[in-house]
């Protein structure tokens, strides 16, 4: 069929039965009609449907004439016509899915006509590019042309199933290790869809830590991909390998390596495994973000995403100068790309400065209560100051402040300054 006598067959649809009218709209919306007579139809069924009112050619021409759209959709002749063009009802599903198909096809095109006129625009940086592109084409064809709700009786099979494959682990973590054998316990290890925030204040340790789990994992086989905005791809793969090779990290930075030193370092290069994706923008925008995570994701299977940290990326569009607002949009925004990818996020954040000086809670997430919202856990560092010196001291304290699915608790560790990482006690 074409496109015109699918739009008619699906309306049409919607005309002979309420039940197919709902069918209809679970596919489609207004936009994905190419005939403005369409679009007038389907949103009077729609309004008709949402206020409980009957759907039939008498009411729905009563109420294209309220509206004033009688004449836009050809009269009431064509509306009647509309029953016809319909072969079968039962298949309305059918002939929506053709309609959302070609509907996708044109913002496919759309897309592409737009990429074509960035890639020509000079204000915009061959670097930017890619990110632009496919951000444009997320935005284009992002909408779901399928049925998001599910029934019990299906619900029910994921969850015996998922337990099903659980059980036969038989002790196996079933996430990701983050490294540290207590932490696992209490969560089972990093599940796929969980929004993790790491919090603490400036010089404690988070990126330390991250970067540890980071080793962790890749010594695991893991693909990870890292958006580092703190810290420089160089100075990430200089901690790898002071991790790897037991080598000073100081003496890594410095070039002041005696030949032992140098020969672990080398030896320890060719150890790592894994596949580390790291990028290392300077003040992401949130676009580049997930244009670069979902590709990580589709291209590469990466199985888990770390972000350093939320402070240092660059507001969503229309909260500029509204850190609160941009924070809890940004939160949301990172939930629902957990969710949206299917693997872990670990994000880094910041402490307000309340809790300097004390044990954190909480309440210390900075500039948002969405963040503790938002996160299924919230991991929380601390480490007390020396009063002699006022340095940190190297006994640190991980507490599991909140965890969704699970126990929360703390657990000891150890900073060791010289390879720049957390040991367990």
């Amino acid at each position: 069929m074409r496109t015109d006598a699918n739009e008619r067959a699906a309306i049409g649809a919607m005309l002979l039965d309420p039940d197919h009218a709902d069918e209809v709209r679970d596919v489609l919306q207004a936009d994905d009609f190419t005939s403005p007579a369409m679009r007038s139809i389907f949103r009077v069924v729609s309004t008709l449907r949402d206020g409980s009112r009957p759907v039939d050619l008498v009411t729905v021409t009563d109420e294209l004439r309220r509206s004033g759209d009688l004449e836009a959709a050809g009269g009431p002749a064509a509306v009647a016509d509309l029953l016809g063009a319909c072969p079968n009802a039962a298949a309305a599903e059918h002939y929506a899915r053709m309609v959302a198909g070609d509907a996708l096809r044109r913002r496919v095109a759309r897309a592409g006509a737009e990429i074509a006129k960035t890639a020509a625009d000079p204000s915009i940086t061959p670097e930017e590019l890619p990110a632009q592109a496919e951000r444009l084409l997320a935005d284009g064809t992002s909408r779901e042309i399928v049925r998001t709700d599910t029934d019990l009786n299906a619900i029910m099979h994921e969850v015996v199933a998922e337990a099903e494959r659980l059980h036969r682990l038989d002790g196996v973590l079933a996430g990701i290790s983050s490294g540290y054998d207590a932490l696992d316990r209490m969560t089972g290890g990093w599940q796929a869809g969980d929004l993790i925030v790491l919090g603490a204040r400036p010089s404690v340790g988070k990126t330390s830590l991250a970067i540890g789990m980071v080793s962790a994992m890749l010594a695991a086989g893991r693909r990870v991909g890292l958006v580092s905005a703190e810290m420089p791809r160089l100075a990430i793969g200089q901690r790898l390998l002071a991790l790897r090779g037991k080598t000073d990290l100081h003496g890594i930075r410095t070039g002041l390596l005696t030949d032992a030193d140098f020969g672990r370092l080398l030896t320890a290069a060719g150890e790592i495994r894994g596949e580390l994706l790291v990028d290392d923008t300077a003040s992401p925008s949130w676009a580049h973000i997930t244009s670069t995570t979902r590709r990580w994701v589709r291209r590469r299977s990466v199985e888990i995403i770390l972000v350093d940290y939320l402070g240092l990326i660059r507001p969503p569009p229309g909260t500029e100068g509204k850190r609160y607002e941009a924070v809890t949009a940004l939160s949301a925004g990172l939930k629902g790309l957990a969710r949206d990818l299917r693997v872990p996020l670990i994000v880094l954040s910041q402490l307000n400065r309340d809790a300097e000086g004390r044990v954190p809670g909480l309440q210390d997430l900075r500039e948002s209560g969405a963040i503790e919202q938002d996160a299924d856990l919230v991991i929380l560092l601390h480490r007390e100051r020396d009063p002699g010196t006022d340095d940190l001291r190297t006994e640190t304290t991980l507490r599991l402040a909140k965890h969704r699915n699970g126990p929360t608790g703390a657990i000891r560790l150890v900073f060791d300054p010289s390879v720049a990482t957390f040991r367990a006690v």
